[in-house]
């Protein structure tokens, strides 16, 4: 039974970052889900289907669409939210034209994220670990650290190397507390970790600074810790 393109939806996408199993019937087949979000709590939707290309997106309570991205088979779109209101949203699964073919598998999922700006409210603290999770390949994640004045750091950011999996890259960057870029490194392969360290950065003023995590190539969970010198 197709999932309805449109507000009669009954079809709910649960909150988590389990994926649940879909269907893309042809490529122009839209498939609507409900899903309740709280307000200024940022999310992110991930969809990744098996062998076309497809759109991600989330919609209003009255069906307008807020966010939309497109992907295909090497790149799992993701769409991200700040919610505007507390309230009832639709996430959209929809393929477009083009070599379709019919039935196509997909997994879909949405979760609370961490904000993609200076508004986050993901944080660490010295010495602790962050566990985040880059939901899609378009996913942003901003951690607040409070740093202290003439005090150095290193700041390390690692996930496990999956042996004969995808390749994944992560880009690591140390913003000012305005936003400024401070410092930057990629993890790569170093025996069973993708890693990279960001060394001996000496903090100018006693404030939240900002690490800032995307991929280079693919997403998915991470580890980030700020280390005092």
């Amino acid at each position: 039974m197709d999932i309805p393109g449109d507000m009669s939806t009954q079809a709910v996408l649960p909150l988590g970052s389990t994926r649940i199993s879909c269907s893309i019937a042809s490529g122009d087949d839209s498939d609507w889900y409900r899903v309740h979000l709280v307000k200024d709590q940022p999310y992110a939707v991930n969809l990744y289907v098996e062998n076309d290309n497809y759109r991600a997106a989330i919609r209003s309570q009255t069906g307008k669409v807020l966010t939309s991205n497109a992907g295909d088979i090497d790149n799992q779109a993701g769409v991200q939210i700040r919610a505007p209101y507390t309230g009832l949203f639709y996430v959209e699964a929809r393929g477009l034209p083009g070599s379709h073919s019919a039935d196509d598998f997909c997994h879909i999922a949405m979760a609370k994220d961490c904000a993609q700006d200076l508004k986050t409210q993901c944080a660490t603290s010295v010495n602790g670990t962050f566990k985040g999770d880059l939901f899609s390949d378009d996913d942003i994640d901003y951690i607040r650290v409070g740093l202290a004045k003439n005090k150095k750091y290193d700041v390390r950011i690692f996930y496990p190397y999956e042996s004969g999996g995808d390749n994944r890259l992560l880009q690591m960057r140390l913003l000012s507390p305005k936003g400024d870029l401070l410092r930057y490194c990629a993890a790569h392969e170093a025996g069973d970790l993708e890693k990279c360290t960001i060394t001996n950065f000496s903090a100018s003023s006693t404030a939240d600074y900002f690490i800032a995590v995307s991929p280079g190539f693919r997403g998915g969970p991470y580890s980030v810790k700020v280390l005092s010198k």
